[in-house]
């Protein structure tokens, strides 16, 4: 896991102080940063003339003192026998003293550096009306972007618009300093650079973690600016940490002597679309729970529900009606340790979620997984204040932003659009998890939060998953997430253990699914029989 920061500057001042650096040097080691990822991306690409070309986009402030010592550095060198070329697009003068400075010794260097793409260069632009109009083309072989940094707060000028859409359609390799220009602190923006990949300074920042930023961040590194990455984060208080391919761990049956019974009862609930009970209740099973029971609606067994398997041994007994190895039963298992409510359930079904409370009420010990229309339901707050926040309560609610939405109005957060929830995400994550102590509360979305806040600690702890694939933006994902979590619960994981590792095997069978667009939930259950891959994929 790695730290992630709401703000880093503190963490630049007290790296400064410390271990008496200066901001000289800070710089020196970002333009090294970025150096090592313009010479690697240049190795790779094809060239197109007889020299490299690297435009670099500089703003006013320390961001753009980066790009000017980036351009220093590449002045006159040379990769893998071509010469390299920088030039600099000074889209706003530099104003603060490091950066008046590093713009004076590019110059020094022979650094060219214009105001606008004609002046720089030609083969860098045309334009149609001396600024950055529709017309505008850039043609550069890596484009780095240091026009504005974390300190964004936006709104974006209409020319910086024109600079970042030109830059944006540029067909060429391109690199981001510390943030991708247009992203504010929330991680919130109308217009982004497109990076292949960001060099986040010193430490990771929370921006570089939302939705919105998804789509702009390519590849996140971070870059040490002259003490390691442990003694410039040293006593530093983290926003979130960031879950990583190391961080799975997958069930592993060690003793030879073993029963069903070592492993956990899960107890699904069906509702009226019974098929997301049965997704959940296979991935249940897959993922290791020893039983695995289907309480099904007012007393109707299922019958003729398909689930998919390519194993031919099983395909035909399980495509001809229910899967076999799920029981089904009117209410929970008396010996389940945990129940699975909610998906299916539609908005309707007041009685079955009432029956779900009550069950929960009655049985305090008892564990479940809420998910998905179970958010929709008044008695959801009266559950959530009645558990015992004195122990592990083995709580954990899954909501998507929609659901998470009502879930919040209903807990007395007040009303808020999706828009406000995608801006907030660890704000309000936090803030439920603080209002209940003990439980789980995992926000689906483009990176998952995570958070739980114990009696022990302060605040409530977050994580950030990022590693899921676009192949789950398909309805039964959320199903296949809540059997995984339920799986592990089942196995006696902790709450936020079974929360986390969960989540972090969604992302892994996510990235085994041979389309971006084609896989069922089937298929992703599927892949849990490929542990070695599961176990490689997210570290590559």
């Amino acid at each position: 896991m790695q730290h992630i920061y709401a703000d880093t500057r503190p963490l630049d001042r007290a790296a400064l102080e410390r271990f008496c650096l200066t901001d000289d040097v800070l710089m020196e080691n970002a333009a090294c940063a970025l150096e090592s990822e313009v010479i690697r991306a240049l190795q790779k690409c094809g060239r197109r003339g007889k020299e490299y070309r690297v435009l670099i986009v500089t703003g006013s402030g320390d961001n753009g003192g980066d790009g000017f010592a980036l351009a220093r550095k590449l002045q006159g060198a040379c990769v893998l026998g071509i010469l390299c070329r920088p030039t600099v697009f000074q889209a706003l003068p530099p104003k603060s003293e490091a950066c008046k400075r590093q713009a004076e010794r590019a110059r020094c260097a022979g650094v060219q550096i214009a105001d606008n793409f004609e002046n720089a260069d030609n083969s860098f632009g045309t334009h149609a009306d001396n600024n950055f109009g529709d017309d505008a083309d850039v043609v550069a072989d890596v484009i780095v972007d240091c026009l504005f940094g974390s300190g964004f707060h936006g709104p974006l000028s209409t020319e910086a618009k024109k600079i970042i859409d030109t830059l944006n359609k540029a067909d060429c390799f391109k690199i981001a300093c510390d943030v991708p220009s247009g992203i504010d602190a929330r991680g919130c923006g109308t217009t982004a650079f497109c990076a292949d990949i960001t060099v986040s300074m010193g430490a990771l920042k929370t921006s570089l973690f939302s939705d919105f930023a998804k789509n702009h961040t390519g590849k996140i590194i971070t870059a040490p600016l002259g003490v390691s990455s442990a003694l410039f984060q040293n006593g530093a208080e983290a926003a979130a940490l960031l879950l990583e391919g190391v961080d799975l761990h997958l069930p592993e049956r060690t003793r030879p002597s073993v029963h069903k019974g070592d492993f956990g009862h899960a107890a699904v609930y069906a509702g009226d679309k019974a098929g997301a009970g049965v997704i959940a209740s296979c991935a249940a099973f897959r993922c290791g729970a020893g039983l695995v029971s289907l309480i099904h609606p007012e007393g109707r067994p299922l019958q003729g529900l398909c689930c998919e398997n390519n194993q031919k041994q099983e395909k035909n007994r399980e495509q001809a009606g229910f899967p076999f190895y799920i029981m089904q039963t009117e209410n929970p298992p008396e010996k389940a340790n945990l129940i699975v409510a909610g998906p299916g359930f539609g908005r309707n079904d007041v009685k079955r979620a009432e029956k779900v409370f009550s069950v929960l009420e009655a049985n305090p010990e008892l564990n479940a997984v809420l998910d998905a229309d179970i958010f929709y339901y008044e008695g959801i707050k009266k559950l959530l204040e009645r558990r015992p926040a004195s122990r592990p309560i083995g709580l954990i609610l899954t909501p998507h932003p929609k659901e998470f939405q009502s879930l919040l109005a209903l807990c007395g957060f007040g009303t808020l659009s999706v828009q406000e929830i995608a801006e907030k995400r660890l704000e309000l994550v936090s803030a439920f998890c603080s209002k209940y102590p003990g439980v789980v509360l995992l926000l689906k979305g483009a990176n998952t939060v995570i958070g739980l806040h114990k009696s022990e600690d302060v605040k409530p702890r977050l994580y950030i998953n990022t590693l899921g694939m676009p192949c789950l933006a398909k309805g039964g994902s959320g199903d296949v997430l809540a059997g995984f979590i339920a799986g592990l619960f089942a196995q006696r994981y902790s709450p936020l253990d079974a929360a986390i590792q969960g989540s972090l095997l969604l992302a892994a069978v996510s990235r085994l699914q041979k389309s971006s667009y084609s896989s069922t939930p089937f298929t992703l259950i599927q892949s849990l029989e490929e542990p070695e891959k599961l176990k490689r994929v997210l570290e590559e």
